[in-house]
This record gives structure tokens, sequence and C-alpha cells, in this order.
């Protein structure tokens, strides 16, 4: 079943979205976002799970970058995350989109790893290695589901507000 995709509901939100070529939403595999202009973060990100497909592919030797479809001033990068408490958290779960075929699932690990699905967050809040509270209600959500029947779309990005701290020139969300 179709489902839309958020559009503002207020004019600076709007006029805030970077648009590309005519373009304020922008496709990857089995994910799709729209980016702030100011925030250089995601103001929002789309994404579709189907369970029946789900493939287990590892991370490792994947590295966080830029998103070639959009220009680097437009994104934040190492220079916010190296040697701090900031996770670079995926916005659009990297597990929720390694379904399909295996060529698909594969791009769709690649694809999650673009400084476009990522917004910061705390390490103590992130990881649920280290008991990280987000961490813990992404596994949550599927140990109370049968995963192999599971299909839905999520959608999810962080909230902005005017009074967010300034850090290393950009503002974080809290």
């Amino acid at each position: 079943i179709p489902i839309k995709l958020p559009t503002p509901s207020d004019k600076k939100v709007e006029e805030d979205l970077l648009e590309i070529e005519g373009r304020r939403v922008f496709d990857y595999m089995h994910f799709s976002l729209a980016m702030s202009s100011s925030r250089r973060f995601a103001r929002w990100v789309a994404w579709n799970i189907d369970g029946g497909s789900l493939k287990k592919l590892d991370r490792k030797g994947i590295k966080f970058k830029y998103d070639p479809n959009i220009p680097e001033e437009n994104q934040a990068g190492d220079e916010l995350y190296d040697d701090n408490v900031l996770d670079r958290g995926h916005i659009a779960r990297r597990a929720d989109l390694l379904w399909g075929t295996l060529a698909e699932a594969k791009k769709a690990n690649k694809d999650s790893f673009f400084f476009t699905n990522i917004t910061p967050q705390h390490e103590a809040f992130n990881q649920s290695g280290k008991d990280g509270i987000w961490g813990q209600i992404e596994d949550a959500i599927f140990n109370e589901v049968k995963v192999e029947t599971l299909r839905i779309s999520v959608m999810g990005g962080p909230i902005f507000s005017d009074d967010d701290p300034d850090y290393r020139g950009f503002y974080i969300p809290k």
C-alpha cells in the first residue's frame, strides 16, 4: 500500500529543505530522506522493512562516508564525530534495510552508512552493547514481533529546536 512521504506544514521548515536540481527527496535502497540545509542533518528518513527477506550482513569494513548525491558542505561528517562521545547514530536502522535479494541487501547496507542517514547521539544512549536505551528499544521491537511476516514502513528523524546547542559549528538536536 503506497504511503505518501511527509510534506512540511510549516513555511520555515519548507524553506529549510535542501533542494538539488529540483529534488527535495533523495532515494536510496529501501529508504528515502529529506535534508535540512541549515542543520546539515536529515529532516526525516522513511524506510521499509520486509521481515520475510531480511539478510544478516556484516558491517565490518564499511565506513561512514559523505553521500555522493548531496554536496559535502550540506552534510555533517567526521569533523563533528571525531574525538568525543557523539556516536554516528543511524536514523534508518541498518539491520532494517537488509532485505530483498542479496545484491539489494548489500547495497542497502552500504547506503545506510551515508552521513545523510546519521544523526548525533551520545554513545551511552545509542549503543545497545553499552546498555544504551535507544539500541535496547530497537532490539525490543524485533523481539516482540513475528519478524518473518513483518512488512512495515517507518519514519524517523531528529527534532530540531531553536535552542539546540552549537558544537563545532553544528546545532546538535537535543
